[in-house]
């Protein structure tokens, strides 16, 4: 909190959403606020991650072997993967992608993954990375998540939340 500062000001400036008065009665909830135009300064509000204003941190095509398509592209290296991307595999073909926090995630041959979410609140060192297996095999190199970050991995048949390891997942239509 920084001197003149109220709540107002501060859903408007970190909050999804902004300032709407559910945002502003939710974080004086929270913090157990009386007066949300009366803050000392210094202090520390908690914000809840699912109310962070986050901004997308797509990925990069750092190599890339064999027949490959990003959204029904043909991939090259230096090519972008925004949030909500599908990355398809031929029975020949494999990308590799590093994300904006340097994690690498691999999408192996006969495979299809979506990345799902590639976000962060660069203000609170927070991000987080879903990337849902389709079909097919990944394999990650996730670097050490710092705070409330995550780093999750999902297939069909089950969800995985990674913190800063190597870690493969496999899918396959017979699951």
């Amino acid at each position: 909190v920084r001197a003149g500062d109220i709540l107002i000001d501060i859903a408007d400036r970190h909050v999804s959403g902004g300032a709407t008065l559910d945002n502003v009665r939710r974080l004086a909830r929270v913090n157990r606020l009386t007066n949300p135009n009366r803050l000392n300064p210094g202090a520390t509000l908690r914000i809840p991650v699912d109310m962070l204003q986050t901004v997308a941190r797509p990925g990069t095509v750092i190599d890339t072997y064999g027949a490959a398509t990003v959204d029904g592209k043909v991939v090259a290296k230096g090519m972008v993967v925004p949030e909500g991307a599908t990355v398809n595999t031929s029975e020949s073909g494999g990308v590799l992608v590093e994300l904006a926090d340097g994690s690498r995630v691999w999408v192996r041959n006969g495979s299809q993954a979506e990345f799902e979410r590639q976000r962060a609140a660069p203000a609170f060192d927070y991000a987080e990375t879903t990337v849902a297996v389709r079909s097919g095999r990944i394999e990650t190199l996730v670097n050490k998540l710092r705070g409330q970050s995550r780093f999750e991995i999902k297939s069909p048949t089950a969800k995985l939340g990674v913190r800063g390891t190597e870690f493969r997942v496999g899918a396959s239509a017979d699951a």
